[in-house]
């Protein structure tokens, strides 16, 4: 299943020097599989700093990357789908519909 998780920095916790740097050694739980990584050039504090959408077949690897950036950001994961799924499960529900009316 995918998953994306918005990092959004917490306050006076890291510079972004000391941020980049553990970025560079990290690599990513086992058992989660990179998608896509964007990083936003902001400096508004209520926007997020890191999009990463991966895969994982469980909970485990996520509680795992959350408990490796906790100290240096907020994070919120969500369940996510391609716009390519989107659309293919709305065709679907809106053929559901028409065959029940």
């Amino acid at each position: 299943m995918l998953f994306t998780a918005f990092f959004k920095v917490r306050g006076d916790s890291s510079t972004i020097n000391e941020r980049s740097i553990l970025r560079a050694q990290y690599s990513l739980p086992e058992d989660l599989s990179p998608v896509t990584e964007y990083w936003f050039h902001t400096t508004d504090p209520t926007l997020p700093h890191v999009a990463a959408t991966f895969e994982a077949d469980s909970a485990e690897p996520i509680f795992a990357l959350l408990a490796d950036w906790d100290a240096h950001f907020h994070i919120t994961v969500v369940p996510t789908t391609t716009a390519e799924e989107g659309l293919k499960a709305i065709e679907q529900t809106m053929q559901a519909g028409q065959e029940q009316a």
